[in-house]
């Protein structure tokens, strides 16, 4: 065991405030290090340019979803399985296949963009591994159209 002389300066409080202080900064920034590096999630958007070019598109192919009377349900299964159901008018046949991109509202590196497969008439099944809870944003997307799904997990 240690012992300090009477005369040591280790025995005055003020020191220990004067030594500490810093000691717990370095403590706290390489705890908010590790946690920055562990936790890295990339850019939400590599090009903001492009993105906001293309903005146009979304609003004329959400627009064509209205035209067509397309509606989306979603359903998350059990054993990864997603059933989507679309609702359009009598006059629209719907296309083979959707493609359907998830994006975190937050994490972009958990994003994903899948082909769902239709099952009968107006149901398209995907098989998708669970989700991060959390807010996901759906875009259903088929023949220059698309709808916007928010979900909560």
């Amino acid at each position: 065991m240690i012992e300090f002389s009477q005369n040591s300066p280790w025995r005055i409080p003020a020191v220990w405030l004067i030594v500490g202080i810093p000691a717990i900064a370095v403590i706290v920034g390489a705890i908010v290090l590790t946690l920055s590096i562990v936790s890295y999630d990339g850019l939400v958007v590599d090009d903001y340019y492009k993105q906001g070019m293309g903005i146009n598109q979304s609003i004329e192919r959400t627009a064509r979803a209205k035209e067509l009377g397309i509606e989306a349900t979603i359903e998350f299964a059990e054993n990864a399985l997603v059933e989507i159901q679309i609702i359009s008018k009598p006059e629209y046949a719907p296309p083979e296949s959707l493609t359907v991109a998830f994006r975190h509202a937050t994490r972009s590196g958990f994003d994903q963009t899948v082909s769902a497969n239709r099952y009968n008439n107006t149901t398209y099944h995907l098989y998708l591994p669970a989700l991060l809870p959390g807010k996901w944003n759906i875009e259903i997307a088929a023949d220059g159209w698309r709808v916007n799904k928010t979900v909560k997990r």
